[in-house]
């Protein structure tokens, strides 16, 4: 057996049987000061982010929370990092910067890994997450859940084709891979610390984060959401991706 093997099988698993064995929190008193830290991957996206960085301050300033920004440039080839390096004055946002285009699931995996956060919140940039959500998912948090699953209702802008191809994508998994897959729940997740110590320990290298967040069985909940457009900028999720 390998010194790799030999890590999974003993330490590796040890900690994730602690982490799935610790009992859920029930209630988080107010009064706690919680860090919220929110990942967002960034591949190419210099003609959101003015608009992103805007949306978030104003609803970030409604909480009492403390909080920090996690962006993870994907090696993007456009002024993304630049716009985001002149943002980074504020101590609270802070920047990890792949050499080339790793992938969004990695750049996930390297933001998560890198949060100090009570709470964590993955999220896209171009603003089809709408940042207004994380009251309710804070509000979630608050009451004892380990991940707060933000679901669309409805999709807004796309294609006959991007829809219908959406939900063969989800009824395959959930036939195929794991029922426990929920509809139209995508990447946009609040995640505990108890749920990112338990993800921190998966290190496959081939990342499927929704299916790694039902296979944990972690404590879940949703918050129903009606997805809008992409407010400028082009999907980089083509149809070569998607396949």
């Amino acid at each position: 057996m390998s010194s790799f093997e030999h890590y999974w099988m003993g330490t590796n698993r040890d900690v994730l049987s602690l982490i799935l064995e610790l009992p859920p929190v029930i209630c988080m008193s107010k009064s706690v000061p919680l860090l919220l830290s929110l990942v967002i991957p960034i591949y190419n996206e210099a003609q959101v982010i003015p608009l992103l960085l805007c949306s978030l301050r104003e609803t970030l300033a409604q909480r009492t929370e403390f909080w920090e920004i996690i962006f993870v440039n994907d090696g993007s080839c456009d002024l993304s990092l630049q716009l985001l390096s002149e943002a980074a004055i504020d101590p609270r946002i802070k920047i990890l910067s792949f050499a080339r285009n790793f992938g969004h699931q990695t750049a996930i995996t390297a933001g998560m890994d890198f949060a100090e956060g009570d709470a964590v919140v993955v999220m896209d940039a171009d603003l089809q997450d709408p940042p207004e959500i994380l009251h309710e998912m804070i509000t979630q948090y608050y009451r004892g859940f380990d991940v707060v699953s933000a679901q669309r209702l409805t999709r807004q802008g796309e294609t006959v084709f991007k829809r219908t191809s959406a939900r063969l994508f989800y009824w395959l998994m959930r036939n195929m891979v794991d029922a426990r897959l929920i509809p139209e729940v995508g990447d946009f997740r609040l995640f505990s610390g108890q749920a990112i110590l338990a993800l921190r320990s998966l290190r496959e290298q081939h990342r499927f984060m929704r299916g790694l967040v039902a296979w944990l069985g972690l404590r879940e909940t949703i918050v129903p959401f009606h997805r809008k457009h992409r407010v400028c900028g082009e999907t980089k999720y083509p149809l070569y991706n998607m396949l």
